[in-house]
């Protein structure tokens, strides 16, 4: 199938270089947008597959994070597999977080393909207003971090009973969930899936 969109990053990696980032089908792929030394502009620098070989489906997110955060350029990837995934410049896997919707325990879509996650939105720290830091840094262990925002998408029939998550840039630990169940709330709010590619 055809690639996603490119996402480019404006040499904010932290060799100088420019690279171009897409989707297809399960894996990313990293483009030199100009010769780096090693390659030439329009070369593949690396490719990375999902573990569960899942169909990607959104387009990668490269963003230039805080220094709180970790490294200064990482890809934001979500996938079929219902999987946020951090990645470094290289295609090396910095961290992972589940994004299926779960209540009390249970996977609400158990049917495959299952849930899958939508392209992910960064809020830069160091991009936000003096509220937003204020915010950010009141809360222990992450003075000065970003925060990664996504979307799940349904993949079980409906398009009403999506959740959106916000996760910490540096960990993915989570920060906060709209939309999750409990037993008050056993079928939550009707909230359509995010978008993909």
């Amino acid at each position: 199938g055809a690639a996603s969109a490119a996402a480019n990053d404006t040499a904010f990696n932290a060799d100088g270089n420019s690279y171009s980032y897409f989707s297809k089908g399960s894996a990313v792929l990293a483009v030199r947008n100009v010769a780096d030394g090693v390659g030439p502009a329009g070369s593949i620098k690396w490719t990375w597959s999902t573990p569960t070989l899942a169909e990607i489906g959104t387009v990668p997110t490269p963003v230039p994070l805080s220094p709180a955060s970790g490294p200064r350029e990482v890809i934001f990837v979500g996938a079929g597999d219902g999987f946020l995934y951090k990645l470094d410049t290289d295609g090396v896997v910095l961290g992972s977080v589940d994004t299926r919707r779960y209540n009390n325990g249970q996977l609400l879509c158990q049917s495959p393909p299952g849930d899958g996650v939508a392209t992910p939105v960064v809020q830069l720290y160091n991009a936000s207003s003096p509220a937003f830091k204020a915010a950010v840094d009141s809360v222990p262990g992450h003075a000065g971090d970003d925060l990664v925002f996504v979307i799940t998408r349904n993949a079980c029939g409906d398009s009403t009973r999506n959740q959106i998550f916000a996760y910490w840039a540096s960990d993915l630990t989570e920060r906060a969930v709209f939309n999750r169940f409990s037993p008050s709330n056993p079928t939550g709010m009707k909230v359509d899936r995010g978008p993909g590619c």
